[in-house]
């Protein structure tokens, strides 16, 4: 199996309450993935402001990736 591209990155960035950059840094993690997978497919990016984050985590990325080849399940 193989991984062919990344279909959408989501984010997680704690912030203040009206802050506008959050997009940003899920921004930079989308352009991240598609110069790792190719340019010509860019994943869908969403990003969310949280009061704080698990073990003070700056940023938490989910990744869905599509997987191809391997004949298996």
């Amino acid at each position: 199996m193989s991984t062919s591209r990344a279909v959408k990155v989501v984010g997680y960035v704690p912030s203040a309450p009206g802050c506008a950059g959050r997009t940003g840094v899920v921004a930079g993690a989308g352009e991240l993935l598609a110069g790792l997978f190719g340019a010509a497919v860019r994943p869908a990016c969403g990003a969310v402001g949280m009061n704080i984050l698990p073990l003070d985590a700056p940023v938490e990325i989910g990744v869905v990736l599509e997987v191809s080849g391997g004949g298996g399940r």
